[in-house]
């Protein structure tokens, strides 16, 4: 993170307030795990049809 993106975010949680900045945080980083996940599901549904 560098000074411009902290910048940033400084200036989102004054304007916006603190629980809203973080929310935001939190679901971005909860949905790049739940893509995550779907990619494996679907690697070991397949894997589980390729060995019956």
């Amino acid at each position: 993170m560098n000074a411009a993106d902290f910048s940033q975010w400084m200036t989102i949680v004054g304007n916006a307030g603190f629980p809203v900045a973080i929310s935001l945080y939190l679901l971005c980083r909860l949905d790049k795990k739940i893509d995550h996940m779907q990619e494996v599901i679907t690697q070991l549904s397949e894997t589980m049809k390729d060995n019956r």
